[in-house]
């Protein structure tokens, strides 16, 4: 259980430092939120399906390998 409190913990301390607040608030919805997911992420945001992509892909342009 402490292994999953620690993973948690260093997953949301990582989504609070990405510095562009929609990509970090797409990910807390999408991923920290309870029941999260891709269209939970972009209704909770406020945003359409095809604004949410365009957010989505920049995180993996800044920060997929």
């Amino acid at each position: 259980m402490q292994q999953m409190e620690l993973y948690c913990q260093r997953v949301t301390n990582a989504i609070d430092s990405i510095r562009d607040e929609r990509q970090a608030n797409l990910l807390r919805n999408e991923f920290i939120v309870a029941d999260g997911s891709q269209r939970v992420a972009y209704e909770l945001s406020g945003l359409s399906k095809s604004q949410y992509y365009v957010i989505a892909s920049k995180l993996c342009v800044n920060g997929c390998s």
